[in-house]
């Protein structure tokens, strides 16, 4: 039951309707429960919400693991990764969060721990395991801080940038930041 209140409000939210215009009787009806249960485990919507959002992102935007994937193509997934965050930032509950994140301090705070830091975390222990020795810590945070803040000016839904400029640019940073390690290096390790 629990789930299908989390997904019933995320699919509204997708088909477009905005959290505000969302009352607890109509998202009781989608997801074929009773306004009691859902008081019974949330005291608002925004609280629901913040629950979907992490129960959505922890189902459809993984976190990027080296092992997963390899020297070989491990470039290339970080860069489908991005464009994946990017394009999900550009949605209706990407968008949703960051609205509430800037009304909350509690959901600012969540949305940091629950979502930007451990994709952040993930992402810095794949590059310093795929660059090895190579690289200094410090500067793949400045990498991962770089591209995040590509990513995050390239999801406003009035940016008309594609996914492709946006992993030339994220590459681009790579070279400017690692001037001493070529792509054809690193997946030849």
């Amino acid at each position: 039951m629990r789930t299908a209140i989390l997904d019933s409000l995320t699919a509204m939210i997708t088909e477009g309707c905005g959290l505000a215009h969302i009352p607890i009787e109509r998202l009781a009806k989608h997801a074929g429960v009773s306004k009691t249960t859902i008081y019974k485990w949330w005291p608002g919507k925004e609280d629901i919400f913040c629950e979907a959002f992490f129960h959505w992102t922890d189902n459809h935007l993984p976190t990027l693991a080296f092992a997963d994937h390899g020297a070989e193509t491990f470039f290339q997934q970080f860069l489908l990764r991005a464009t994946e965050i990017r394009q999900f930032h550009r949605g209706a509950i990407a968008r949703t969060m960051l609205g509430l994140t800037l009304e909350h301090d509690a959901i600012a705070q969540q949305f940091q721990q629950n979502y930007q830091l451990p994709r952040y975390q993930a992402m810095q222990r794949s590059l310093q395991e795929w660059l090895g020795t190579e690289a200094k810590r410090e500067d793949i945070s400045l990498f991962l801080d770089l591209t995040f803040s590509l990513i995050y000016n390239f999801s406003s839904p009035n940016i008309a940038q594609t996914d492709a400029h946006l992993c030339e640019e994220i590459t681009r940073v790579f070279h400017l930041i690692f001037p001493q390690v070529t792509l054809r290096q690193v997946n030849d390790n």
